[in-house]
């Protein structure tokens, strides 16, 4: 018998509005940086304790990553992904790069819930990473499919994203937007 290991998306950040206006301004670093102060703003998710959540789920190092939001399609963001080590250590900057939402609505959220005017990330572009990172992406040419960014999660327990240039009032920025985080 053939046993297939399923990983169902998570939330990693619930809908929420821009956290700054650039990426640099996602995290404060003099006072949540550090593991004990994580970022309350970005709410950094746990994943070790999630990924014991999920029945039927064998954790993995490999960690995949898709966005939605806005309310029209070709609306656009930034974002930047930060990560904590196991028990201790500082905020590690991991990537950051842009995104572009594409054509195809969401219907139902992963988690649950109809959600109205709301569209994938077609396009999810790494234009920073951590040194020796490999954040990478499945479509960098925007085709109207589902973008993914993937990564080795490999020593880290921690996880946020924040989203900077998409607070919805210029008619081409994304506005609210929602991640979700699955085992690859």
């Amino acid at each position: 018998m053939l046993d297939t290991i399923v990983s169902p998306y998570n939330v990693l950040r619930a809908e929420a509005i821009e956290d700054a206006s650039t990426v640099a301004g996602l995290i404060d670093l003099t006072t949540q940086g550090d593991f004990a102060n994580r970022s309350t703003e970005l709410s950094p998710i746990d994943i070790i304790t999630e990924g014991n959540k999920l029945p039927g789920v064998t954790r993995k190092n490999k960690i995949q990553i898709i966005i939605c939001g806005g309310d029209a399609a070709n609306d656009t963001f930034d974002y930047g992904l930060y990560g904590w080590r196991h028990l201790n250590g500082p905020a590690e900057f991991m990537a950051s790069g842009s995104g572009i939402l594409g054509t195809q609505a969401v219907i139902i959220y992963p988690q649950g819930g109809a959600a109205t005017s709301k569209f994938w990330a077609d396009k999810l572009t790494v234009t920073s990473r951590w040194l020796g990172g490999k954040v990478r992406s499945t479509d960098i040419s925007g085709n109207n499919e589902v973008a993914k960014l993937f990564f080795d999660f490999y020593g880290y327990r921690y996880l946020a994203i924040g989203f900077a240039d998409c607070d919805g009032t210029t008619g081409i920025q994304a506005g609210d937007l929602t991640a979700y985080w699955a085992f690859l």
